[in-house]
């Protein structure tokens, strides 16, 4: 699936390729523009609001990129696991008044690769960045908003684009042109600059306002790259970028105890169409013995799906977002069908 190549010693980047169902292996990270900028760099900027330190970020912000001039002297990357399985590769580093230690782990039945990053920050007025220049050409990118996605541009022919010089991305991003693309995944990180083909993901800032010690801590930062063959609808993105929120985040190894409760089904609601998602599950507000369900449409087409659920059903009604029903819907005894048109958003009231 994916091949990556790691340095021993110097200034830490990565050379990733892929190879999809074409059987072609690819080159993921190209700097097309010859900027200089290697896959899996941190980057430093200058971080100089001119009113709200801790909110703001500044278009000259970007005139001032700078590598991080690191102290250690060790190998930069040790293969800290190695199998048919598992790979992972472990990069520390010190740089000013900070200290980072990265795992990027890439798995024998995936073609993601997961950055695991560890940052001991401590820094005044400065902000990192990942980047990750792409071999791909493409005049937008898209990020994923609420309840769906929105494209962005990676130029800057107007003024208006250069005004989107961060944006905004929840869970992914992804930037492709007609056969294939890549994806970036993150679960906690959601500021985003893409010009060209040069994406950089906004990992921390350093504000000294209203709190001078706001961001001086360890942080524990969860990212991934994807690439993929076809669309990202093709590819499944959207389920993935959930499924590494929910199952690879941050918050995973806190979990000491395990959910034993036998009255629980294995799974609760599972949606047919790869295409509607299952964003909310909740107990009913007025009802007793009732479920609140949300799906939305997530690929940007009208779709069809058979929703099933894991527990006994008496009745089921399509409600709005205040649980006041609109009506009755058919069900075929602990499952029950929903057409939603692009990006709709349908609320459902399961009675058991």
């Amino acid at each position: 699936m994916v091949r990556l190549e790691v340095p021993k010693t110097g200034i830490p980047y990565e050379e990733l390729y892929f190879t999809g169902p074409s059987g072609i292996e690819r080159k993921v990270f190209g700097d097309r523009l010859n900027t200089g900028i290697r896959g899996g760099q941190f980057y430093f900027y200058d971080d100089v609001p001119l009113y709200w330190d801790a909110w703001d970020v500044m278009d000259y912000h970007l005139e001032t990129q700078r590598l991080p001039e690191y102290t250690q002297t060790s190998p930069f990357a040790d293969l800290t696991g190695a199998g048919r399985i598992v790979g992972v590769s472990k990069f520390t580093g010190s740089f000013s008044g900070s200290k980072i230690e990265r795992y990027t782990i890439i798995r024998a039945d995936s073609p993601m690769v997961e950055y695991y990053t560890i940052i001991d920050w401590n820094e005044d007025h400065k902000m990192l960045k990942v980047e990750f220049p792409v071999d791909i050409l493409s005049r937008d990118a898209t990020f994923e908003i609420q309840y769906g996605h929105a494209s962005r541009p990676t130029h800057m022919n107007t003024s208006w684009d250069m005004a989107k010089f961060e944006v905004c991305g929840h869970k992914w991003m992804d930037i492709s042109q007609a056969d294939r693309g890549v994806t970036i995944i993150t679960d906690s990180k959601y500021g985003w600059h893409v010009r060209d083909n040069i994406v950089k993901l906004s990992l921390l800032k350093s504000a000294k306002a209203p709190d001078i010690n706001a961001d001086i801590h360890k942080h524990f930062i969860y990212y991934a790259v994807l690439p993929h063959e076809g669309t990202f609808q093709q590819a499944d993105v959207i389920r993935k970028a959930y499924e590494l929120n929910i199952f690879g985040s941050n918050n995973v190894p806190l979990i000491q105890t395990a959910i034993t409760d036998a009255n629980l089904p294995k799974n609760l609601a599972v949606s047919a169409n790869r295409a509607v998602i299952i964003e909310a599950v909740k107990p009913a507000h007025d009802v007793d013995r009732g479920v609140v369900l949300r799906i939305y449409e997530a690929h940007g087409g009208a779709a069809t799906t058979t929703v099933s659920l894991g527990f006994n059903v008496t009745k089921v009604q399509e409600c709005n977002g205040l649980e006041a029903v609109i009506g009755d819907i058919p069900n075929s005894g602990n499952s029950f069908s929903s057409t939603l048109r692009p990006f709709e958003i349908k609320t459902y009231l399961i009675s058991y």
